[in-house]
């Protein structure tokens, strides 16, 4: 079975009420997504961020061997090629962030990076994920205007395969994490990378 859940596609900064129209969706989802696939017991998206989830074919990771592949089609930060130096081998690590928080949650299953989806076998399970898009935002207006002024933000995709048919595929609009103590390059591509991974989690299991 297929089922589409797409909320806010237009890309904006929330209000309170729309933040309450968000919960009361995730709520009603939440006894829904059950029917639909990935094991779903029970949802905690945080709808402030993701747009589109798509389920397509249940699957679980236990025991599996699962390959990950992860990169960005971002424009870096700009800065000296010092700082650019460290971001681009920020994306060459972005498959070893997401490995660290999934082998924490799925610890029988065999994570393995890769450079390139091609180079998983045709059976395998394997994880897509890209950063498309990041908005470096403005420090200016974080310091000086603040209430989300300025944040940095941007969009990533998600995609899980099984045997090569999509299992699963979430987009976001914007996401901003405010926890990330550095506003560098690298940390954010991190940051970003971490929560691919924990949208993972979340689809597989119902719990973030």
């Amino acid at each position: 079975m297929k089922s589409t859940i797409t909320l806010n596609n237009t890309p904006s900064l929330n209000t309170p009420s729309q933040n309450n129209v968000k919960k009361l969706f995730a709520i009603v989802l939440g006894f829904m997504l059950p029917l639909f696939a990935c094991n779903a017991q029970q949802t905690k998206y945080d709808w402030n961020d993701i747009d589109t989830v798509t389920f397509v074919k249940q699957t679980v990771l236990d025991n599996k061997k699962v390959y990950i592949y992860a990169t960005s089609k971002a424009a870096y930060k700009e800065g000296s090629d010092k700082k650019i130096k460290k971001q681009q081998e920020a994306v060459a690590e972005m498959a070893d962030y997401m490995e660290d928080v999934l082998k924490k949650k799925f610890k029988n299953t065999d994570f393995e990076t890769v450079s390139d989806p091609s180079q998983a076998p045709a059976d395998a399970i394997v994880i897509k994920a890209t950063i498309t898009e990041i908005n470096w935002g403005s420090k200016a207006a974080r310091m000086w205007v603040g209430f989300g002024v300025g944040n940095i933000n941007g969009k990533y995709t998600v995609e899980l395969f099984d045997a090569g048919q999509k299992c699963f595929e979430l987009r976001t609009h914007r996401y901003h994490d405010t926890t990330i103590a550095s506003e560098k390059g690298e940390a954010v591509i991190k940051a970003y990378s971490k929560a691919m991974a924990k949208d993972v989690i979340t689809c597989l299991t119902g719990k973030n």
